[in-house]
């Protein structure tokens, strides 16, 4: 994204790219070159097809990774539940629907069966989604806190930074003062309690989730 012409008041300036802040006076294209270099080593990365896709729109909160992290994991511990599913009701013929008699409850009524594979599916359910010994999604949440926090200080010293470009030691004081704002603000009660609350919400709809598959799984089973 390169530095260009604008105005502010009525005098000529430069900024970079679209959304920069437009300087005026001496120096304002070396100024606006450096607001660019800054956001650059920020991490910001300039599209290949510039002025087509506005990065902040695509990811304004910066977690795609993360999220997709978060998706990559769900998907395996899905994929193990159904393995376990697929063991129980084929290869154990739990439900004795084949010619091979193994059956797990076969000495239960129809209803009895249901509400077994009901409390099974639960366990199961529970021992790879929900489980208090792994609490996974915790992570995840935990870091996307902190990315968030990070971007929120980076976006407000943001010029700082960039009139600090090439300067060494002025940029260690920017890198240390970010880190310090991380720890503080993770070490605020309210931050914990922020994090405490989102991860409960969020184990609130694991565990919803497991419900409503319950729900389909017994319906297909009493059909």
């Amino acid at each position: 994204m390169p530095v260009q012409k604008c105005s502010r008041a009525g005098r000529p300036g430069y900024k970079w790219g679209q959304s920069g802040k437009c300087y005026v006076g001496p120096g304002a294209k070396a100024k606006a070159s450096r607001q660019g270099a800054a956001v650059r080593a920020s991490g910001w990365m300039e599209n290949a097809l510039a002025g087509r896709v506005d990065p902040l729109r695509a990811d304004p909160t910066r977690t795609k990774m993360l999220r997709d992290q978060f998706c990559r994991d769900m998907r395996k511990r899905l994929a193990e539940l159904k393995r376990r599913i697929v063991d129980l009701v084929v290869h154990e013929n739990a439900f004795d629907l084949g010619s091979v008699r193994n059956a797990r409850f076969a000495f239960k009524s129809s209803t009895e069966k249901l509400e077994a594979y009901n409390a099974w599916f639960k366990e199961q359910y529970g021992d790879l989604m929900t489980n208090d010994s792994d609490r996974y999604w915790e992570r995840y949440i935990a870091e996307g806190y902190e990315k968030g926090a990070g971007r929120a200080f980076s976006d407000v010293y943001q010029q700082r930074r960039a009139e600090s470009y090439g300067s060494a030691e002025k940029m260690a004081h920017y890198a240390g003062t970010k880190e310090e704002f991380l720890r503080s603000s993770f070490g605020a009660a309210e931050s914990v309690e922020k994090i405490k609350l989102l991860a409960s919400r969020t184990l609130t709809d694991l565990k919803g989730v497991g419900e409503a598959m319950a729900a389909k799984m017994s319906r297909t089973l009493v059909d």
